[in-house]
């Protein structure tokens, strides 16, 4: 972590490996998504906030450990979202985004604030973050980092047959292709 970095974004990597030291106690399947799994994948915008996708199976051990009571599939800990399923309308679809078997299995590890960490496939942070397709107008990020992200090596097979599970072919396919990733 650099010097320069403000109190704010300390405290909350200081809370977040917490929560990382916890879930990797409990053995907990999570990964880092949306914004700051983008940073990961080489966005160079600043992080304000850290989205972890834990998988479903897991809810009773985070709301043991926590002592928490999850409602609506997601939560925050200490300015930490942890989401175990995000389910939005976009242009009339519904997209559900969900830690599933196949998601699981290609989880990788990237460095986020110096920490090795799991991080959801890149291709599927591709998709949430072109479903979601809020630009700078709007006051984020998700075209640019989409732009960012395209840098590293995408599975194109992999990336086609997961805009199709989530069902979101005619919202995705023409915002990849403006931004030259299809």
């Amino acid at each position: 972590m650099e010097f320069h970095e403000s109190a704010d974004i300390v405290s909350l990597v200081n809370r977040f490996i917490r929560l990382k030291t916890e879930f990797e106690k409990m053995r907990i399947t999570w990964a880092v998504f949306a914004g700051a799994a983008a940073h990961a994948y080489g966005s160079a915008r600043k992080i304000t906030d850290i989205d972890i996708l834990v998988e479903n199976s897991d809810i009773r051990k985070i709301e043991s450990v926590l002592g928490l009571s999850i409602r609506d599939k997601q939560t925050t800990v200490d300015s930490i979202d942890l989401v175990f399923e995000i389910e939005f309308k976009t242009k009339g679809k519904i997209m559900r985004f969900f830690m599933d078997d196949e998601m699981r299995k290609r989880l990788g590890y990237r460095r986020l604030y110096g920490l090795e960490v799991p991080i959801v496939p890149l291709e599927d942070n591709i998709i949430l973050k072109a479903a979601l397709g809020r630009g700078l107008d709007q006051g984020k990020f998700d075209l640019q980092d989409i732009i960012d992200m395209k840098k590293n090596s995408i599975d194109y097979e992999y990336l086609k047959r997961r805009i199709k599970f989530y069902n979101v072919e005619e919202i995705v396919v023409p915002i990849l292709a403006d931004l030259n990733v299809l």
